[in-house]
């Protein structure tokens, strides 16, 4: 089963297709700006705190999202 991705409109999406977009803009913006704004970013858009820790921390990165962040 492939999924589409979208990753620039959060518009019309739902559960944990939109939260698969936010997690994925948190790594974003934990690369760009640091891991403090990434955390309030993820908290504002009420990420679960354990989820938050796993993506963060770089453990477990799924193989789209380490091919995407150039590792």
């Amino acid at each position: 089963m492939q999924t589409e991705r979208r990753s620039t409109s959060y518009r019309g999406l739902r559960g944990a297709e939109f939260n698969a977009c936010v997690v994925r803009k948190g790594v974003i913006v934990q690369r760009l700006t640091g891991t403090p704004s990434a955390v309030e970013y993820l908290k504002s858009n009420d990420v679960d705190a354990r989820v938050i820790a796993r993506v963060l921390s770089g453990q477990a990165m799924r193989r789209d999202d380490t091919a995407g962040a150039g590792r």
